[in-house]
């Protein structure tokens, strides 16, 4: 009971997210809201010239819901610009051309994407799709290690993600539990999910792994002092000393 009212992770399970006042300070108020009331996207919704984007889009077709997120980096904090749960109509599927539509249409407002990956084996139809369209896509399990979670908490513990207020997001991040220190998921209870996070975590480490947002992500305001081996250097040796994540990004794929 206090587990599903109060949101409260169990305790049998150790919970993801221990310090949420990190989260709750990545809400910009003043960042742009880009959803209209009934969920669809705003037509005002636009891409900055020049910025680049990634997607990763959390794909369901029968069970929870899909989610999608998009972000991108501006001095050295990740934006995420969009996130949004789509559930499919009782009894049906998710339209797999309607979440295709919806890159198809970030495209044309503004958004260069430079990354765009699936989560679901059940997505390569649309990875070819969007490959023969122009787009980098892949397929990316956030669910094969660590790698993109620990990504997105070492954003937040640095302050170095904003976003706007999304509450499906926040109420399945406060959700999430680590499973014998190897997978992070939400509890198994009736309604539990964990698409809208999935998404963001995909979207923010197709960010960081960016070659060039890499290096700025380590390097900060000194990277104009230091060379790209330098940075890369320190990287390794805060890993090796347990202090970032760059251990669990590198060469690993899909």
């Amino acid at each position: 009971f206090k587990r599903d009212v109060m949101a409260i992770p169990s305790l049998v399970l150790e919970p993801y997210f221990k310090q949420w006042a990190l989260i709750e300070g990545a809400i910009d108020p003043q960042q742009f809201y880009p959803l209209t009331e009934d969920g669809k996207i705003k037509i005002d919704f636009r891409g900055k010239p020049g910025k680049l984007y990634y997607m990763h889009i959390d794909l369901s077709l029968t069970t929870d819901a899909t989610g999608i997120a998009m972000c991108h980096m501006e001095n050295g904090v990740i934006i995420i610009d969009l996130v949004m749960k789509i559930k499919a109509l009782q009894g049906r599927e998710i339209d797999l051309a309607e979440i295709k539509g919806i890159v198809y249409g970030l495209k044309k407002m503004g958004f260069d994407i430079a990354k765009v990956t699936y989560d679901s084996f059940q997505s390569a139809s649309s990875i070819q799709e969007l490959t023969k369209q122009g787009f980098n896509a892949e397929r990316l399990s956030v669910d094969k290690d660590l790698a993109a979670y620990e990504t997105l908490k070492e954003g937040f513990s640095t302050d170095k993600v904003k976003m706007y207020l999304y509450q499906p997001l926040l109420d399945e991040l406060r959700r999430l539990e680590l499973k014998d220190g190897k997978k992070v998921d939400h509890p198994q209870t009736q309604g539990g999910s964990k698409d809208c996070a999935d998404a963001v975590a995909g979207a923010v480490y197709n960010c960081v792994t960016n070659q060039n947002n890499f290096q700025f992500w380590w390097g900060g305001d000194t990277l104009k002092h230091k060379t790209q081996e330098e940075i890369t250097r320190e990287a390794e040796t805060q890993s090796a000393e347990g202090l970032g994540v760059y251990g669990y990004m590198r060469g690993r794929r899909g």
